[in-house]
């Protein structure tokens, strides 16, 4: 009976620290200094950005002369929600001849947290009847 227990007991205790070990998962471009140090402010063109870094994450709305290269390390421990411990951003960004202007480097310390707010927004016809309108300019 006794070796019944120590064999439970062994069990219990290899699965509350499997079950507790954080899952670690890298997400986004993984990052070569070796690579980045390549790319020459005012000499290198798009091309050959393309070539070193690959594909970028993603690139600027308006006119997309600014390539982001992002990476972010999130931890999983049990249940809970991830949580993101490591975030790196290269902006690389090009002029009107496709040169690099410039190519910095952001970290998690540089980020701001968002609340979202989904929110009414009254428009002076709307709030002198009374009347919601959603940031579509729909009436509600």
């Amino acid at each position: 009976m006794k070796l019944v227990f120590e064999k439970f007991m062994f069990v219990a205790l290899c699965s509350t620290i499997i079950n507790c070990s954080p899952i670690v998962e890298n997400r986004g471009y993984v990052f070569d200094n070796k690579l980045i140090s390549q790319i020459e402010v005012g000499k290198t063109n798009a091309g050959q950005v393309l070539n070193i870094l690959g594909t970028p994450s993603t690139t600027s709305t308006i006119d997309a002369k600014t390539w982001y290269y992002i990476y972010s390390k999130a931890e999983t421990t049990a249940f809970y929600q991830p949580s993101v411990s490591q975030r790196r951003i290269i902006t690389v960004g090009f002029n009107d001849d496709s040169r690099v202007t410039y190519l910095e480097e952001y970290g998690l310390q540089d980020g701001n947290i968002i609340a979202f707010n989904s929110c009414l927004l009254y428009t002076s016809d709307a709030a002198d009847e009374g009347l919601g309108v959603d940031l579509g300019g729909r009436r509600i």
